[in-house]
């Protein structure tokens, strides 16, 4: 048995979002660069910042979070070298992963 390539409980949860908190942002990424929907998305919960919206589609893996955080979460991603393949915010996030170490910024508590 194979699972339809449209996710109702995804779009539902993109509603949800969105009808929460107006405008997101969706994040897009190969899951073949060696980062899994789970480990992206558990850094970013550490820094505060919950996702919606998930898709899969082949090696493609995406998700929304609310456009006042997206930037945040954008250079989170970008310090932690995922790939992004969704359009850019802030070019800045694309240069402070050489800027930096390999260690991420402290979480809030």
């Amino acid at each position: 048995m194979t699972l339809p390539s449209f996710d109702i409980f995804s779009a539902i949860d993109g509603m949800i979002g969105q009808s929460q908190y107006g405008k997101m942002h969706r994040f897009l990424w190969d899951i073949d660069s060696g980062f899994t929907g789970y480990r992206v998305e558990s850094m970013l919960r550490q820094y505060g910042i919950r996702v919606w919206g998930r898709k899969a589609q082949g090696a493609k893996r995406s998700f929304l979070v609310r456009q006042s955080q997206a930037v945040w979460a954008e250079y989170l991603l970008c310090r932690m070298g995922v790939p992004l393949e969704s359009k850019i915010l802030d070019r800045r996030n694309l240069e402070y992963p050489a800027q930096h170490d390999s260690t991420m910024p402290v979480p809030w508590s």
